[in-house]
């Protein structure tokens, strides 16, 4: 495993050590959340994430020919809406590719929550992680 002074970040032309000249391949404004899982298959790079963060309503999929981009929004398969009228969140979803693989098909998981503690207290399965099988575009 490499040790972080090993890093190496991509400036949109090379891989250099200075993380301060590493280029966005994904904008988060109708883009990715927080959480972004990357994974390769077939030649063909993958980027999935909840586009527009937590009040977004899609999970979507992102494509490129290298990790390096350029990425292009190839897919929503799924909604994963937050709902602001019952408190329920939707959030960090995170792709599991080696995870019961089907070919050309990936596993994702997501967590569900609630804004309403008590709830959660009342009916703590409203705070568990989710799980979809989605197609790869």
């Amino acid at each position: 495993m490499q040790q972080p002074d090993q890093w190496e970040f991509w400036d949109g032309d090379r891989w250099r050590a200075d993380a301060d000249s590493a280029v966005e391949l994904i904008g988060a404004d109708g883009g990715v959340s927080q959480t972004l899982s990357v994974f390769g298959r077939k030649g063909r790079w993958y980027a999935v994430s909840k586009q527009d963060e937590v009040l977004g309503r899609d999970l979507a999929i992102w494509t490129a020919p290298a990790p390096t981009g350029p990425f292009t929004l190839a897919a929503r398969p799924v909604e994963i809406p937050s709902d602001a009228a019952t408190g329920t969140l939707r959030y960090l979803p995170l792709a599991h590719p080696d995870l019961l693989p089907v070919p050309g098909t990936v596993v994702v998981s997501y967590s569900q929550n609630d804004t309403d503690f008590d709830d959660v207290v009342d009916d703590p399965r409203l705070y568990r992680p989710r799980f979809v099988r989605v197609r790869l575009p």
